[in-house]
């Protein structure tokens, strides 16, 4: 009877879609491998993407990771092992895992937004339905594992067990409801993976489609022994005990002066503020370790093919692919410091040089980010960065431009009407800065003008690293004027004495620099001392 009462509960894969597309307020999906194949997300598009233009229908979609679904391939591949009625590879898995994105997502983005209006009226039906395109439909990647797969269809709870056979023609989903003996755990486990965004958006990543460009940043996570146990999205590491392993490259001329670089403020965290000369994590994908990583970000960020090959010079002579102008002489051991290899550098002037800090003595610690400003009307509403051109005047766009000494060069050849139509939100945070860095003012007061009543800087988070150092010695030739020519990003060669008169004179300095010039990370001693051998060694070629 027990038996009877459960199959009824039951319902097939293709009622369930009904039941999908019937929905009026809110359907969530927690792992689409279940789906298989032949579900028809197409005509699932059609039939909600109405209810997503208007914002009377919320669409949030957890898919499984591809480590995850890689594991079932494991048996999945293999159908006498599974119990399937064929095999099915990793490829064929990844099939609904990459439907979502590539049929249901392109779908619903082309009918709320990839319109042209043809009136007044249009403009303002497009803009409103973006708005509830943004607002409605999430897709992401969920990182942890997904024990059950579930759906969520307007207050009911589907559930389904793919444990061996994945893409079987009879696929059911049980409706869980206060009888089931699980429905307590079940709950409680929807709650967590569905409802709390201390895991459903801290654990999981925003899904892209190729012309998106990529998914959000995945990284390596270590314990507190630096041993990796998996792969996690990086917003995921602030506030735990959790690292990143990451490398802080310094970048010494042979005078003993340090490279300092200026974030972007299209940069996730310390947006404008003057930090060590790169900083990067370890790409699983790409570098085996962290030395490979060091050599990497040096090139990425203070490089770029252009620039490698279109303005060559004597400070420029190698490209992003390549890093056999890059010598290592192992790790930096100041009591070698007047005999080889310290020698080579000397007889090499135009040969960059690194060295890595021993791993004993990589930094652990917690990494203060400070997040970039919120900006608020005069309605005390936050403004969305969309919205935030809309703040300024065409004219009052076009005389922050004439103000500044790097946009007044870049558009020098554009007119009015193009200047204003290539300004980006980016660039005016930039403007803002630059002005507010010449008026040795804050942010708060430059603003003002504009009609936005007040800024929120002081947002912080604490993310935990481990942070593998390299010291690296540029050509002779070397000279931050190049950098600037190359990056829309502001560098300057400084003497380490110099950093905090600077700071002084309106210098923002990230909370990594400020730690290591107060010694708190135990770095400072060791980049004296790096500074220390290249003056004397300096001094000893000029005489």
């Amino acid at each position: 009877m027990k038996q009877e009462s459960n199959s009824k509960k039951l319902i097939s894969l293709w009622d369930l879609q009904d039941k999908m597309e019937a929905a009026t307020q809110k359907i969530v999906i927690l792992g689409v491998t279940p789906l298989g194949d032949d579900f028809d997300w197409e005509h699932f598009a059609d039939a909600i993407s109405n209810k997503i233009k208007e914002g009377s229908l919320e669409l949030r979609i957890f898919r499984e990771s591809e480590n995850f679904i890689y594991g079932k391939s494991l048996i999945s591949e293999n159908k006498n092992i599974s119990g399937d009625l064929k095999s099915y590879s990793f490829t064929q898995l990844m099939y609904a895992y990459n439907a979502v994105i590539e049929e249901l997502r392109k779908k619903l983005y082309k009918v709320c937004c990839d319109w042209h209006p043809r009136n007044d009226a249009d403009v303002k039906k497009l803009e409103k339905s973006k708005k509830n395109y943004k607002a409605n439909l999430s897709v992401r990647t969920m990182c942890l594992d997904i024990p059950v797969p579930a759906i969520y269809i307007d207050g009911e709870y589907y559930i389904t067990m793919s444990l061996t056979k994945f893409f079987s023609n009879k696929r059911f989903y049980e409706y869980v409801d206060s009888d089931n003996v699980w429905y307590e755990s079940y709950k409680k486990y929807f709650e967590a993976y569905l409802e709390n965004d201390d895991c459903s958006k801290k654990y999981s990543s925003v899904a892209r489609y190729a012309d998106e460009g990529h998914d959000d940043e995945i990284l390596e996570l270590y314990d507190v022994d630096r041993i990796a146990r998996g792969l996690y999205p990086r917003d995921c590491f602030y506030s735990t005990n959790n690292s990143q392993l990451v490398i802080w490259d310094f970048v010494f001329s042979r005078d003993g002066k340090l490279l300092l670089h200026k974030r972007k403020w299209n940069a996730k965290d310390n947006v404008g503020m003057w930090d060590k000369s790169v900083g990067g994590h370890v790409d699983y994908s790409q570098d085996f370790d962290s030395t490979d990583a060091a050599t990497r970000e040096l090139i990425e960020e203070l490089f770029s093919d252009e620039g490698a090959l279109q303005t060559h010079s004597s400070a420029i002579n190698f490209h992003k692919e390549d890093t056999r102008d890059l010598v290592f002489l192992g790790d930096w051991n100041s009591s070698l410091r007047y005999n080889a290899p310290f020698q080579e550098i000397k007889d090499h002037p135009k040969q960059w040089f690194y060295f890595r800090l021993p791993k004993s003595t990589s930094i652990r610690r917690q990494s203060n980010r400070i997040m970039p400003p919120i900006f608020f009307d005069s309605d005390g509403r936050a403004i969305d960065a969309f919205d935030f051109k809309s703040c300024f005047t065409k004219a009052q766009i076009l005389e922050l431009v004439r103000q500044s000494d790097k946009y007044g060069n870049k558009f020098a050849n554009y007119d009015d009407n193009e200047i204003y139509s290539r300004i980006e939100t980016v660039h005016l945070l930039e403007l803002l800065d630059e002005k507010r860095e010449a008026n040795k003012s804050t942010l708060a007061e430059i603003v003002k003008p504009y009609g936005i009543s007040r800024v929120e800087e002081s947002k912080q988070k604490e993310l935990t690293v481990i942070s593998d150092i390299y010291f690296f010695i540029a050509d002779a030739g070397f000279d931050e004027k190049a950098l600037r020519g190359l990056h829309n990003s502001d560098f300057a060669l400084v003497d380490v004495e110099e950093i905090k008169e600077k700071q002084r004179d309106g210098w923002r300095l990230s909370p990594d620099m400020q730690s290591i010039l107060s010694n708190s990370t135990g770095l400072l001693s060791s980049i004296e001392d790096c500074v220390g051998f290249l003056r004397r060694m300096n001094k000893r070629s000029n005489g």
